[in-house]
């Protein structure tokens, strides 16, 4: 699995032509821990567990409500 994003970082703010230098993070690997909580590790050597379930009770709907169900997530 792996997901890339990519931050816009100015390495020169001088004049009109600032240079625009991007990081892309990576993902390593995922864990699952248990029901909606997932280990992920970065490229950047950067570790994250995330519950996912706050953002699956305000964002999830319609027909993406099977996703509530573990052996779907």
């Amino acid at each position: 699995m792996a997901t890339n994003i990519h931050p816009p970082q100015r390495s020169d703010m001088r004049g009109s032509k600032a240079k625009i230098r991007e990081k892309v993070i990576s993902v390593v690997s995922a864990t699952y821990i248990s029901d909606f909580i997932i280990s992920i590790k970065f490229n950047s050597g950067d570790d994250r567990v995330i519950n996912f379930l706050p953002l699956f009770h305000k964002y999830v709907k319609g027909v993406n409500l099977k996703y509530f169900s573990i052996k779907n997530f």
